[in-house]
């Protein structure tokens, strides 16, 4: 007796037509992930909105007096488009065009939102709690002339500001929500170019699995950014890097 194999792990030649009633049933088939990945988005624009805990720093340290960059080299448009819109795209092309299958479509798509939308609560969770200051703080700060940490022994506090407009996203510089972000979203795209270029079937080519790889430099990239832009201390933002990737 042979393997019943589902019609949607059948090669493309072999998989019968999908009419709009089976994709309902399908899609829906679905619904619960869907319903998870919508909650998590919820929540994560719930969290956003909190200002999170602020630590004391010093009016001293110069990690924490790099200029504030009102133009960011990658702003949060632009990621959408790289992480988001870009793979969305390549699934809708390599899913229709070249495997014909609307699962194949379907499943990667919902595995991309999903992965950005857990990634985004984690690390803005992480953020709020950690409290870290950026690069740019004091800049964003601009504490009153002649103005000191408590005295004798102590620090500043967010309090000693005089400018509040850009002191909410002052204290959020741990972890990196672009360098997260962009693993997620590019990471997950490598997983899937290395399943559909075969790159783990121990053949030895190499050119698949450049190709399959390439968005990691892209992510990579994203990363370098921020800490260009003063918005991350490097070695942080390397650590957070590493973590998301692994």
């Amino acid at each position: 007796m042979g393997i019943l194999i589902p019609d949607h792990l059948k090669p493309s030649d072999e998989r019968q037509p999908i009419d709009s009633q089976k994709r309902k049933e399908l899609t829906l088939s679905y619904a619960a992930d869907w319903i998870i990945t919508l909650a998590l988005w919820i929540l994560f624009i719930g969290i956003d909105q909190i200002d999170g805990y602020r630590r004391e720093f010093s009016l001293s340290d110069t990690s924490i007096q790099h200029t504030h960059a009102l133009d960011e080299r990658i702003p949060v448009w632009m990621l959408a488009v790289l992480v988001g819109l870009v793979p969305l795209l390549l699934f809708f092309i390599i899913g229709f065009c070249i495997s014909r299958s609307y699962w194949d479509w379907h499943v990667a798509s919902l595995g991309l939102i999903l992965s950005q939308a857990i990634t985004w609560v984690i690390t803005d969770s992480i953020k709020l709690t950690v409290g870290r200051p950026r690069p740019d703080l004091i800049d964003r700060c601009q504490p009153p002339a002649g103005a000191t940490n408590a005295q004798p022994y102590g620090l500043a506090t967010w309090e000693i500001c005089t400018d509040l407009s850009e002191l909410k996203d002052g204290f959020r510089s741990f972890p990196s929500g672009h360098s997260s972000s962009a693993f997620a979203g590019l990471g997950f795209l490598t997983f899937y170019l290395a399943a559909k270029l075969h790159v783990f079937d121990r053949r030895g080519y190499t050119a698949p699995a450049w190709i399959a790889m390439s968005p990691l430099l892209g992510a990579a990239l994203v990363a370098v950014s921020r800490t260009m832009d003063y918005r991350h201390h490097a070695v942080r933002s390397l650590v957070a890097m590493l973590s998301v990737s692994s």
